[in-house]
Parts: C-alpha cells; sequence; structure tokens
C-alpha cells in the first residue's frame, strides 16, 4: 500500500494543485480580497526588510574599513537615516503643507487674475487679432480655466492623499525600522536560511543559477536606485536655486515636485512639469513660461551631462527600449510601475541574452559534431 502511494505520488500532488488552481479561478474574488488584506498585515516587512535594504551597503563598508562592531555601524547608520528622515519632517514638510493648503485657499483668485490677464495681455496682441482668436478666447476662457482648476484640483488631491497616507501608515513605518534592526542584526543567519531554502527547493544544480540571479537583481536594482536618487537630489536642489532666483512661488513644494518626478526615466522630468507649470501659471503667466523654459533646460542638462555621470552605463538599455518599459509598466501598475519598469527590464533583458548565448554555443557544437 506505502509503496503504491509512493509510485502515485507525483500524480496526487499534481491533483492536489489542480483542484486548488481550480477552487481559487472559482472563488478569485475571495481569494483576491484575502490576498490584498494579507498583503496589508505584511506591510511592516515590506518596509523592514527595504530600510535594511537601503543601509546595508553602508553598515558593510563601516564594518570593513573601519573595523566596527555590529552594534556600533548599525547605530551610526540609524543616525544617519533618523536625521536625514527628520530634517526632511521639521524643514521640509511644513513648508509644502503650508503652500498645499494656500493654493487650495487661494485658487479662486488665482482664476481671477488668470482671465484678467488673458483680458488686459493676451488679447491685445496682435497675433491673437491677425489669428481671429479672440472671440475663440473669451467664449473658451471659462472652460479652460475650468479644465486647468480640474487638473490643478486633481494634482493637489493626490498630494494630500498621499500625506495622509503616509500619516496612517506612520505606525507600519515604526514597526518596519524594528524588524529592520533585526535583519540587519541577524543578517547572516537570514542569508544562511535563504540559502538553505533555495537548495531545498531548486536542488543543488540549480543552486547556482538561483543564486546568480539574485545577485544580478541586487546589482541592477542598486545601481539603479542608488544612481538615480544622487541624481534626483541633486536635480531638486538645482530646480530650487533656480525657481529662487526665478522668484516663482511655491519653489520647495514644485522643486520637491520635480525632483521626485525625476526617478522616472524621461518621462519623469515632464510628468513633474507639468503641476510646477500649471501652478505658477495661475499666478503669472509670463513667470510660467520662464519656468517651464528653465525645467526643459535643467532636464537636457541632466539627461546629457549630470546622469551620464552618476549613472554612466549602469543601465545600460537604448531609449527606445527604456520608454517601451516605461509604458509597459505604468500602463499595468501606475506611477510605481514606471519607476521600477527600467530595471526589471534590464534584468529580463541581461537572462534573455544569456539564454540566447548558451543556445547558439549548444547549436555550434551540434554542427560541430
Amino acid at each position: 500500500m506505502v509503496s503504491r502511494i509512493k509510485k502515485n505520488l507525483n500524480w496526487i500532488v499534481l491533483a492536489l494543485v489542480i483542484i486548488i488552481i481550480y477552487k481559487g479561478v472559482e472563488n478569485y474574488q475571495w481569494v483576491f480580497n484575502n490576498f490584498k488584506h494579507l498583503i496589508s498585515i505584511l506591510i511592516p516587512f515590506f518596509w523592514g526588510f527595504a530600510i535594511a535594504y537601503v543601509l546595508n551597503p553602508l553598515m558593510v563598508k563601516l564594518e570593513k574599513k573601519f573595523k566596527m562592531h555590529r552594534a556600533l555601524s548599525m547605530a551610526i547608520c540609524y543616525l544617519l537615516f533618523f536625521g536625514v528622515i527628520t530634517l526632511f519632517i521639521i524643514i521640509v514638510t511644513p513648508i509644502i503643507l503650508r503652500n498645499l493648503f494656500d493654493i487650495i485657499e487661494k485658487l479662486p483668485d488665482y482664476i481671477q487674475n488668470l482671465q484678467l490677464w488673458f483680458n488686459t495681455t493676451l488679447l491685445k496682441l496682435s497675433l491673437v487679432e491677425r489669428l481671429n482668436l479672440q472671440e475663440y478666447i473669451q467664449s473658451n476662457i471659462s472652460e479652460i480655466s475650468a479644465m486647468l482648476l480640474e487638473f490643478l484640483n486633481l494634482t493637489i488631491n493626490g498630494l494630500l492623499t498621499k500625506v495622509i497616507g503616509i500619516t496612517s501608515g506612520l505606525l507600519k513605518f515604526i514597526v518596519g525600522i524594528i524588524v529592520s534592526a533585526y535583519v540587519l542584526a541577524e543578517k547572516e543567519t537570514f542569508a544562511l536560511a535563504t540559502r538553505k531554502l533555495i537548495l531545498a527547493m531548486a536542488g543543488q544544480k540549480r543552486f547556482s543559477k538561483v543564486m546568480d540571479f539574485f545577485e544580478l537583481c541586487n546589482k541592477v536594482f542598486s545601481n539603479f536606485f542608488i544612481g538615480k536618487t544622487i541624481d534626483s537630489f541633486i536635480i531638486g536642489i538645482i530646480c530650487l536655486a533656480g525657481l529662487k532666483l526665478l522668484n516663482a512661488p511655491y519653489a520647495i513644494l514644485l522643486s520637491t515636485i520635480v525632483g521626485v518626478t525625476n526617478m522616472i526615466p524621461y518621462f519623469g522630468p515632464f510628468i513633474g512639469a507639468i503641476p510646477a507649470v500649471l501652478i505658477t501659471l495661475f499666478i503669472s503667466p509670463v513667470k510660467a513660461l520662464w519656468v517651464a523654459i528653465f525645467i526643459l533646460v535643467l532636464q537636457q542638462v541632466d539627461g546629457n551631462i549630470i546622469g551620464p555621470k552618476i549613472l554612466g552605463d549602469k543601465v545600460g538599455i537604448s531609449p527606445f527600449y527604456i520608454i517601451l518599459s516605461i509604458l509597459i509598466g505604468g500602463g499595468f501598475f501606475g506611477m510605481l510601475g514606471m519607476l521600477f519598469a527600467v530595471p526589471m527590464f534590464k534584468i529580463i533583458s541581461i537572462l534573455l541574452v544569456r539564454y540566447l548565448d548558451a543556445r547558439i554555443e549548444k547549436q555550434r557544437a551540434v554542427d560541430i559534431v
């Protein structure tokens, strides 16, 4: 009886898997809701592993270069981490919130000023008269203002929603910091357990390939995000200085938007420029033009000078495939998809090249024989 069960064990497992998949598809809504609930519960652990992943390179350097004890290197890493967060919360966050609430409060006045500017300045230009646009602008000025107002409202509401979401998830973030401390303190134990699990699941033959895959992912993601973070920080600082020189309103808010969206290759600069120009347009259309020109020049400098100097060949993908990957990632997963699209495409392309090279070498060996 036992030998018969052992002989048919693979078929029994296959039958169970088919039944589970069938029941999962049949009750997909229940599965999806419970999966979302599980992800929500595990968010502190995601935060923990993400924080540990970011702090680990610095901790390794401190331990190797200065021969520090684990406790001391962790203390320095977390002091720097909390220092950056504290500076952002104390200095930047209140200004951004103040700017957002100020924009919401003054929106009706900004719309009136924009309409007044159209009536007193733009409509007096000879170009408008020659193109016979005066009647069109006058008849559609309300509609244009409403469209701009709606877009700006969506932008502001989105930012406020993010702020509220971050505030409501503060407890999960704190738990995540505690989890990250445990991960960093016992990272060798976690690494050994992970290697054992991979070895048990993949087997000896595939173990090295699986480990190579994880090392590749680590290298691509760390290179891309570290380089992009430094690049975006520099762009944000330069943008802040430029907007201050232009005497543009809400300079810190606008430069923060430009810096954050700059993390997304190609499309990020345009995504950040749109709300920056629109917000300035409500206050001063002429100044909005200068802001648009400044951001355009800044992005060209970033794309041709700053970005290549920092990132070098760490992306290593042609512009065509970068745009394609961002469109696909953004279409399926929104802003997060756009952010992760390029490193994911890089990993897929490397694996595909390796596979094709192996197939070609195998074919050559067959042809020689």
